[in-house]
């Protein structure tokens, strides 16, 4: 059972997309976030979210946004959102080259947290699945921060990784993490794609995916059967 702004969702059995990933791109709305040369934060975070969310999709993933246009979302529905999803990632920008990302501190961990890291070791084998989807082990954050960081190291963007008790960070369950891009390194369209595929690398490389489909380096077999 979760909640989200407005609406109340009930799971049930059946197979579905690997994975719930819920991105956040700031601001929105009348408010623009920070401005450089005349390019707004909150339309180049929307970008590089909707290359993102194309990304993830295209491997099964389920994506939701808080915010598909350009609308003021308010702090708490982002922070509720981040309650339903394995992986929450609130994406920003400032100016420079280099990139911030933050996780939430372990020792500030909410009550939902608390209470399902208590369940865990008398969960049945059977159910623990269900109980991991929404609350990530000690740490899950973290790691996921550290892998953006590299992620974003290989795209040669230097990635400085820390913790804040943010507030949109502070109602997940799973691996919860804002990002804080630079406008140099978004100004292109080139740009965003590379940052998107980064971060789309440290998603799958969190949730235990490949990074990309394989591909069979067999030929495929001739018409009639015939050997090549």
């Amino acid at each position: 059972l979760l909640f989200l702004p407005r609406q109340a969702i009930v799971e049930r059995g059946g197979s579905g997309p690997v994975a719930r990933v819920v991105l956040d791109a700031g601001h929105g709305g009348d408010d623009t976030g920070v401005i450089v040369s005349k390019l707004a934060e909150k339309d180049l975070v929307l970008s590089v979210v909707q290359r993102l969310q194309k990304l993830l999709e295209a491997r099964n993933v389920e994506v939701v946004l808080t915010r598909n246009t350009d609308k003021a979302v308010g702090l708490l529905a982002r922070a509720q959102y981040a309650s339903s999803a394995q992986v929450f990632l609130s994406v920003h920008a400032a100016a420079g080259t280099e990139a911030n990302v933050y996780s939430y501190p372990e020792v500030q961990t909410l009550r939902l947290l608390e209470k399902g890291r208590e369940l865990s070791p008398k969960t049945p084998a059977n159910q623990k699945p269900v109980l991991e989807r929404y609350v990530a082990p000690p740490g899950s954050a973290a790691r996921f921060a550290q892998g953006i960081s590299e992620a974003l190291a290989g795209a040669a963007i230097t990635a400085h990784v820390s913790q804040d008790a943010m507030y949109v960070l502070s109602q997940a369950g799973g691996a919860a993490v804002l990002s804080e891009l630079g406008f140099e390194t978004l100004r292109t369209p080139q740009g965003r794609d590379s940052v998107a595929s980064a971060l789309a690398q440290a998603i799958f490389s969190y949730l235990g995916l490949p990074a990309s489909k394989p591909v069979s380096s067999t030929p495929a077999p001739k018409p009639g059967g015939s050997k090549p």
